[in-house]
């Protein structure tokens, strides 16, 4: 009897023994971001961790067929997923294989994101918002805007439509409050502003609240186009031109620096006087107030103990 109780015993040990030793399962980290927010840069740290596969804006071919379907292949590869449905079909199938992270502009996910609750529920997605503060994003893109076509003014209604469309911020509102109340795993928040001031403590404290290895030599990585392989290592959809123009800083860089600053007034306010016209200042402006108040009711909306602080 005594044998018996001893082998129980052996086995029980045996088996709690493995369990503690086998790894983590694997997981999906979903960032969502404003435009012109690092969040490439983001993508170039991950990427250099070496643990997991890394999707740079997997859903954008899809969501230009769906609401800007005119060039679309001018922009993106034909290798590019058609629809959020065949999106998650290759992040689950990546998954079981490895860690995913995937990195997406909020404009271009949140519609896809209110169809279809079955991702935000997944237990192996954890979310992750990286945020800039309206200001220098707006203006970050609007240059971009102008340097893709010198003759682009917010004048034109649908540019202006889609520049506003594409700063944001309404949809980043959007998602925070979808996710938070659908996801069965706390959303972490993540300032640019605090990433850029001290990335080893935000992305040390991002990694614990994931529950992965805080690997500090992943804060540099290699610059230049050797680093960037044509996007392949980023399962980037852009055609070369095209992400070399959105995110040739990142492809250039070594690590997270301090992002360019914009004109100001004597008290803080923006004064947008980058624009190429007295007309876009003042469009400028008005997309600015309605994005700010957006941005301002994000912070409101971020769960208690989400937003990671440095400072």
């Amino acid at each position: 009897m005594k044998k018996h109780i001893f082998l129980l015993l052996s086995s029980i040990l045996l088996c709690n023994s493995v369990l503690a030793e086998s790894p983590a399962p694997n997981k999906i980290i979903y960032l969502v971001s404003t435009p012109r927010s690092l969040s490439t840069a983001f993508v170039r740290m991950m990427k250099a961790r070496g643990d997991c596969e890394v999707f740079s804006e997997p859903s954008q071919r899809a969501f230009h067929l769906v609401r800007y379907p005119k060039g679309v292949d001018n922009w993106f590869t034909k290798e590019g997923a058609a629809t959020f449905k065949e999106v998650q079909e290759r992040l689950n199938e990546t998954l079981a294989q490895n860690h995913v992270f995937a990195k997406e502009m909020s404009f271009a996910v949140v519609d896809f994101l209110k169809e279809d609750h079955d991702f935000i529920k997944n237990e192996d997605v954890h979310f992750v918002f990286l945020v800039r503060k309206p200001h220098p994003v707006m203006v970050s893109l609007y240059l971009k805007y102008v340097e893709l076509d010198e003759n682009c003014t917010l004048q034109n209604k649908s540019t202006l439509e889609e520049f506003e469309d594409t700063a944001g911020f309404p949809s980043l509102y959007e998602a925070l409050n979808l996710i938070k109340a659908i996801s069965p795993n706390p959303v972490t928040v993540l300032l640019t502003k605090d990433l850029c001031d001290n990335p080893y403590e935000a992305v040390q404290s991002l990694c614990e609240r994931l529950e992965i290895p805080f690997l500090e030599a992943s804060l540099h990585w290699e610059g230049g186009e050797s680093g960037f392989a044509d996007g392949r290592k980023w399962h980037e959809l852009k055609n070369p031109e095209q992400a070399k123009h959105w995110h040739g800083d990142a492809i250039n860089s070594t690590g997270f620096g301090r992002p360019r600053s914009y004109t100001v007034d004597a008290v803080g306010q923006p004064l947008f006087s980058e624009a190429k016209s007295p007309e876009d200042q003042a469009l400028l402006q008005e997309i600015y107030a309605r994005s700010n108040a957006h941005y301002q009711a994000f912070l409101n909306e971020i769960p208690e103990g989400a937003l990671i602080v440095t400072h």
